[in-house]
Formats: structure tokens, C-alpha cells, sequence
């Protein structure tokens, strides 16, 4: 897994020396510092968190159904950490979260040309849970519950299936 983060840093250090574009290649950099890090050590930021539960994600995905997990509660404390810290806006972790919808999309299990073909946009059975409570009973809702939510009304894909677990205490 490391190995293969390796060669997406690679890839994208490579994509950045060619491209035109200053705001592209800043990212292209950034990505490639990122998959130089993740997963071989522990994430720092919402962003490192991310790209590191995809890499994980991606080596689960053989799973007929792989699950995401309590996605907000795992994630919430690299989001609030870079929301404080002024490194991230909620509109960029919206897209990043929007852009996990579409990767989401894209995961065939299937072999073949053809059979990859026929069940293009069929279900995925993958699930993120958010929302609930915590194992003391208060509500589990914070703000990338609401954002996660906000993800699925503004990137209509049918997958990743999101459960939102309601209690008497849900906003």
C-alpha cells in the first residue's frame, strides 16, 4: 500500500512539471507531498486524513461490501484541527467530499470489458454512517455530519449510500 502511494506521489510530481496551469500544479504538488506521506505515516491534516482512508479504502474494495464506517466521527477531529488552524474552508472539505462520491462511482469490482460495461452505474453496496449518538449517549452530529449531507444533495451520485442515524437528540 505504501508502494503504491509512492507511485501516485510520483505520478503526481511528474504531472505537476509539465503543467501550465499555477493553480493545477499547486495541487498536483500538493497531492503528490500528501501520497508521500499516507498511509505509511499517521495523517496530519483533513486532507492527509482523506487521501489515507482512500488508500485503505481502495485495498478493502475487494469486499462485495465494503463499509466507510462512522465517516464523521473518524474524520471530524482532522476537520476541526485545519478548520481552527485556518488550513481549510468548508467549501474545499465540501469538495473533497463531493470528489469521494465520484471516486466512489467510478470503483467497478467486475473483470471484463464487457461485463464492466453492462453493470456501469449498478449498485456499489458501499455505506458511510454518520450522525447517531456516542457511546455516552450525547448526540454524535457535528459539522461534517451537516457537510456530508450537504455532499449528497450537491453530487447526486446513487453511491456511497449514506445512513443517518437519528435519535431523540438530532438537530
Amino acid at each position: 500500500l505504501i508502494n503504491f502511494a509512492g507511485r501516485y506521489s510520483k505520478l503526481a510530481a511528474e504531472m505537476a512539471e509539465t503543467e501550465t496551469n499555477e493553480q493545477r500544479k499547486k495541487e498536483l504538488l500538493e497531492i503528490s507531498e500528501i501520497c508521500k506521506r499516507v498511509p505509511a505515516y499517521p495523517a496530519r491534516t483533513f486532507r492527509e486524513a482523506i487521501q489515507s482512508f482512500w488508500f485503505v479504502f481502495l485495498l478493502m474494495n475487494p469486499a462485495p461490501t465494503p463499509t466507510i464506517g462512522r465517516f464523521d466521527q473518524y474524520m471530524y477531529p482532522f476537520y476541526k484541527a485545519d478548520k481552527e488552524a485556518g488550513r481549510i474552508t468548508d467549501e474545499e472539505v465540501l469538495e473533497l467530499l463531493e470528489c469521494l462520491r465520484i471516486r466512489c462511482m467510478e470503483l467497478n469490482q467486475q473483470s471484463g470489458k464487457e461485463i464492466r460495461k453492462r453493470t456501469s452505474g449498478g449498485a456499489r453496496w458501499i455505506n458511510m454512517t454518520i450522525g447517531g449518538v456516542k457511546p455516552d449517549g450525547s448526540d454524535a452530529c457535528n459539522e461534517l455530519t451537516g457537510l456530508i449531507l450537504d455532499a449528497v444533495m450537491d453530487c447526486k451520485t446513487p453511491h456511497h449510500t449514506v445512513t443517518l442515524r437519528v435519535a431523540e437528540s438530532t438537530p
